[in-house]
């Protein structure tokens, strides 16, 4: 089925974590819902969201183990997992700070090579609404534009100053995922 299809994809993303906290609260609300598909992929969707956000933040360990475990218990308690400040959404300030990696020296930020991977194959996949496929055993992460261009190169012409090159440099438009 379509649903099923969906929370599938759900997991093979987070399967691709290097952390497995979200297997407990994954399991949890399969054994308490497991019968209603639609409910499954909207708790699927909304897992996933949140571990790669807790990825991109960079939090720590504990604070990973203590987030997911809060979703097992809520889950556990019959809590409403999409009411405003369930453990399982995004609050505010942690859509804005994702956001801000995003948008910002994401290479930089994200310092784990796999955690670098990882988000932009996501990111590819849904650009390519699942069309983009990496079966590939070795997958980089490269710069389009060099981190140190050579100084007669034509990247010296395209970004002239220092500035321009350091603020483009890092980011995702400039990162490419190569077999």
């Amino acid at each position: 089925s379509e649903v099923g299809e969906s929370v599938n994809g759900h997991l093979a993303w987070l399967n691709r974590l290097d952390f497995k906290d979200w297997v407990p609260p994954a399991i949890a609300f399969w054994m308490a819902h497991g019968e209603d598909g639609e409910r499954m992929r909207c708790f699927f969707a909304d897992l996933e969201r949140l571990a790669y956000s807790l990825l991109v933040r960079r939090e720590n360990d504990n604070s990973r183990i203590s987030r997911f475990g809060d979703i097992t218990k809520a889950i556990e308690a019959r809590a409403d997992l999409w009411a405003a400040g369930s453990p399982l959404q995004l609050s505010p300030l942690e859509q804005w700070s994702t956001y801000q990696v995003l948008d910002g020296p994401f290479y930089l930020e994200v310092r784990s090579p796999a955690a670098r991977k990882c988000v932009l194959l996501r990111l590819d996949s849904l650009l390519a609404r699942g069309e983009a496929s990496y079966d590939h055993p070795v997958i980089s992460v490269e710069h389009i534009l060099p981190q140190t261009p050579q100084p007669d190169s034509e990247w010296m012409t395209w970004f002239p100053s220092p500035e321009l090159r350091s603020h483009w440099t890092h980011r995702i438009g400039n990162l490419a995922l190569l077999a």
